[in-house]
This record gives C-alpha cells, sequence and structure tokens, in this order.
C-alpha cells in the first residue's frame, strides 16, 4: 500500500526505507526458500513461517537484516545503522489494519536522509578494490628487483615515503622487503664491521638480506575484482593477527595465478584503513 504524507523530508525517507527493504529482501530470499524446503534448520525461524514470508512478498526488514548479515560484510559493519534506520520508519510510520497512518513523533533529518540514501547507493554499487585504487590512490606501484642495490631501496623510501616494498626475481614474486630487514642487514654488517663509517654499501643488494627480513612473507595477495568492504577485516588486530599484512592487489585482468610486476596494481596497508572505510562503509553515522 502506496504511503502519503505531507511533508517532503518523511516522503523522501519512507521511499528510501522502501528502496532499502526491497534489496534486503531481494538478498535474503534465497535464504528462507532454504529454510522454508528444511534444506537449512533456523532454530528462530520455523519453515512454516519462511513459507508464509515468501508467499505473501513480505519478509520483515529487520529480519531480513538479520538473515544477510552472515554472508555480507557490508550489512554486518552496518548493522547498528539497520537498526536505527528502522526504528526512526517505526516512529514516522505507525501500521493499522486499515493502512498506514503518519505519526507525528520524529521528522527525518537531512543527516539521516544522506545516511540511508547513501546507505542505499553503497549497497546497490559496492565498490571493488580496483575501484578504490583507481579513484583515490592513482599512483606508480613501486617493486624492486633482487639485484636492486640497497642505495635504489633508500632513494625509493625517501621518494615514497613508505618503507614496504614487493620483491621480484624477474617475474617471480620473492616476497616483501621492509624497514625490518635492512635495519637488520646494516645492524649486521656494522658488528661485523666494527668501525660503521667504513662500511662499503655498494656491493649490497636486496638479494643478501630478503631473507632476513620477518615481515617478508607478511602479505596477502587481493584480487582487483574484491568488493573494498571485504578486506576491512585484513587490517584489524585480533588474538591471531597482532600485526596487519600488505595487501597486493593483482589486476582482474591477469588470468595467471602467479603476482608479476605487470599484474601489481596497487599497494594497501593499515595505514589505507579509514579510507577504506569510509569509501566502502559510510562517511556517515548514527
Amino acid at each position: 500500500m502506496k504511503l502519503t504524507t505531507n511533508n517532503n523530508s518523511e516522503d523522501k525517507f519512507i521511499g528510501l526505507y522502501n528502496e532499502l527493504h526491497k534489496k534486503i529482501s531481494e538478498l535474503s530470499e534465497p535464504y528462507f526458500h532454504e529454510v522454508a524446503d528444511g534444506v537449512i534448520i533456523d532454530k528462530f525461524i520455523e519453515p512454516g513461517t519462511a513459507q508464509h514470508y515468501l508467499k505473501d512478498g513480505f519478509i520483515p526488514f529487520m529480519k531480513a537484516v538479520h538473515v544477510v548479515k552472515n554472508s555480507n560484510e557490508f550489512i554486518r559493519r552496518k548493522l547498528t545503522e539497520f537498526y536505527k534506520i528502522n526504528e526512526l520508519r517505526n516512529l514516522i510510520v505507525h501500521d493499522y489494519e486499515e493502512g498506514y497512518q503518519i505519526v507525528k513523533i520524529a521528522q527525518p533529518t537531512e543527516y539521516s536522509l544522506n545516511l540511508i540514501s547513501e546507505t542505499l547507493d553503497k549497497l546497490n554499487n559496492p565498490l571493488t578494490v580496483e575501484e578504490f585504487l583507481k579513484a583515490q590512490k592513482n599512483e606508480k606501484v613501486e617493486s624492486v628487483n633482487m639485484n636492486t642495490n640497497i642505495y635504489e631501496l633508500f632513494q625509493l623510501i625517501q621518494g615514497n615515503k613508505y618503507t614496504q616494498f614487493p620483491v621480484f626475481d624477474n617475474e617471480n614474486f620473492k616476497g616483501i622487503i621492509s624497514d625490518n630487514g635492512i635495519t637488520f642487514k646494516l645492524s649486521q654488517f656494522a658488528l661485523e664491521e666494527k668501525e660503521f663509517e667504513t662500511l662499503d654499501l655498494s656491493t649490497i643488494n636486496v638479494s643478501d638480506f630478503i631473507s632476513l627480513d620477518e615481515q617478508r612473507y607478511h602479505y596477502k595477495i587481493i584480487h582487483g575484482d574484491e568488493y573494498l568492504y571485504n578486506i576491512l577485516s585484513e587490517f584489524e588486530i585480533t588474538s591471531d593477527q597482532q600485526t596487519p599484512p600488505v595487501l597486493l592487489i593483482q589486476s582482474t585482468d591477469d588470468l595467471s595465478e602467479d603476482l608479476t610486476p605487470d599484474s601489481l596494481i596497487g599497494i594497501l596497508t593499515s595505514f589505507d584503513y579509514f579510507d577504506i572505510y569510509k569509501e566502502a562503509i559510510s562517511n556517515n553515522s548514527f
């Protein structure tokens, strides 16, 4: 039943809410079909209830949200906002047997309208990692070779203001070199030579100290077509992961399984977390 009001902001909010409800319901329908058919046993939803929802073409908003959140990282991360959106809708609209009636308890603000509009847009058009890189980090990806001299590496560090670089042996990926390995090698070299001012670094290449780098294998290769919101957890500290890995982004145009200098299109670290969250999840929150 169509809802009309005398307030433009209320009309707009309810219209956006209905669009959001429709989208969430569509995402949840496969699950409810499996519950109705007995394929999935859900202790909170009886098969008959699932059949009723599907037959009537109406799945309650928060029922659908809770079902989809288990398989959709975007919805899981915005769960609190979905509660708030639903609460605001219920304050605006009271459902009587004869239809909808507006109750003048709350009125959507421009902020809440922007929030629900943004939520709907990001749900309908999830950003991929490759799209994020093109929009936010349109820069040359620097990598080094096993025969790269340490002086060249110092120049890259100074020029790019970061200290982690992918290492290749021609086309073969060998891992990550970082300030950890550089410091370890310089300390080792200095102690062996005793007099640091006489050290000749011109003969030291990446191949001489990559094996010393504790961060060499602390990376993860991500395909560019991965949804951006799915990589947020890679940067979050857990009991099993105290230091986030470096994410090496591989082009979706490259069909080979191995990372090569040409297929490497970007590097993301924990320093990019807030920009990723803003673009993938929300610029706004309740």
